[in-house]
Order: structure tokens, then sequence, then C-alpha cells
């Protein structure tokens, strides 16, 4: 499958295979507005034998349905959604809602998905 972006509701997703993974770049603000836009994007994924990688060093904003989604993905793809660079408002809120922990971060994954620059 080739990469796509979907672009909408104060929301920017980049997704790129990489090396077998899925790299999922997302930019703006995940709120309810924004969540179907990344749910969308994570859908057209579909199964794959890869990780996926959420690049959300760019996200400005998550509010609880953010979170949730995010947590709905993990569940999905049974609990291998690992985080790349979480902007300080993400990791702010995963830190507050005690979920830090859930994720993985992307320097624990095989190097093919930390090579790609946005």
């Amino acid at each position: 499958m080739e990469g796509f972006t979907y672009r909408g509701a104060g929301v920017d997703v980049v997704a790129e295979e990489q090396g077998g993974d899925w790299v999922v770049r997302v930019a703006g603000e995940l709120d309810l507005a924004g969540v179907p836009v990344l749910r969308d994007a994570v859908a057209r994924l579909g199964r794959h034998p890869g990780r996926l990688v959420l690049d959300l060093s760019r996200l400005g904003f998550i509010d609880s349905t953010g979170v949730r989604l995010l947590v709905e993905i993990d569940e999905q793809a049974g609990g291998t959604v690992a985080l790349l660079a979480p902007s300080h408002a993400v990791t702010r809120v995963l830190d507050l809602t005690g979920l830090a922990d859930r994720f993985p971060r992307a320097g624990d994954l095989p190097e093919p998905a930390l090579r790609a620059d946005p």
C-alpha cells in the first residue's frame, strides 16, 4: 500500500510504510473534531504484520477523546502501537491520565521505523 495523507478539522495525518512498520504522523489538534480524521486514517491501514508507530511530535493539543482514540487504536492493534517523540502536550496528558507506560516509545523499535523525516 502506498502512503497517504488525511487532512481536516485542525489535524493532518500522514501515513508511510517504513521497513514493514507503518509510521503515522499526526500534526495539529487531536480533539472531538479531529479524532475522526485519525480514526479513518488508521482504519485505512487495516491489519498489517508490522508495528504501528504514531509520531505525535507535532501534536499541539490532545483532549480526552484523542486519548481514548489512542487507547482504541492500541487495543485494535493488539498492543503493538508505539509513540515516536510525543509532544509535551501529549506527554503531559498521558502522565496525568496514568497512561504514559501503556505506550512504548519508538526508540524501542527497530531502526527502520526511526529513520524517516517528515
